[in-house]
């Protein structure tokens, strides 16, 4: 198996005039709740439920995985989400989101905020890895102190994890991966790491 690390393309998502939202009644919203939707690696509670976001501009584009820039959180669209519970079901978690348009209008597609729901222990290798800046926003997948050594016995039979040690980076199989080329969802890059 080849694992991959992937993150939002960020050139691509600027190029394409990505939306970016505001979280409706952030000012609200108590603090533990916020702390829940920023997480990435964080479950939310059923209380929780009910987000709302809202576009910052007019005519600003969704992807099928996008940064919402206010969370480390990332926003999938529906296709995305079949795709993930095709491959591992209901081992991620999806909550539901209700977008609006600036005017208030509601989006008529569906999106989710998504955390991965497999958090591997001693997955890769500290030894061999050269972890440097794990950033919560990784734009720079070419950048050495991102490649990871990952230990084949532990990895083998997942496809969407994360390491329990790390904050927010995201790994896929290479079938996974193949997958969501092949179905030409955007704004996505990757990253070939290592496996021992």
């Amino acid at each position: 198996m080849q694992p991959y690390q992937f993150a939002i393309d960020e050139l691509a998502a600027l190029k394409a005039h990505r939306a970016e939202f505001v979280l409706e009644n952030e000012d609200n919203i108590d603090w533990d709740v916020q702390r829940r939707i920023r997480n990435p690696l964080e479950p939310l509670l059923l209380s929780d439920l009910q987000i709302q976001l809202r576009f910052r501009s007019k005519k600003k584009r969704l992807a099928d995985f996008q940064s919402a820039r206010w969370t480390g959180t990332h926003l999938v669209s529906e296709r995305f989400r079949a795709l993930v519970e095709q491959f591992e079901p209901r081992l991620h978690l999806f909550y539901p989101v209700e977008i609006r348009s600036q005017a208030g209008e509601l989006l008529p597609e569906t999106h989710y905020l998504f955390k991965v729901g497999v958090r591997l222990e001693n997955a890769y290798d500290e030894t061999r890895t050269a972890v440097g800046r794990v950033l919560v926003e990784r734009s720079h997948l070419d950048d050495k102190n991102h490649i990871f050594v990952w230990r084949r016995k532990v990895i083998e039979g997942h496809h969407l994890w994360s390491d329990a040690r790390l904050y927010s980076n995201y790994f896929c199989s290479d079938a996974f991966r193949d997958a969501v080329v092949k179905e030409r969802m955007k704004w996505l890059e990757w990253r070939a790491d290592e496996v021992i």
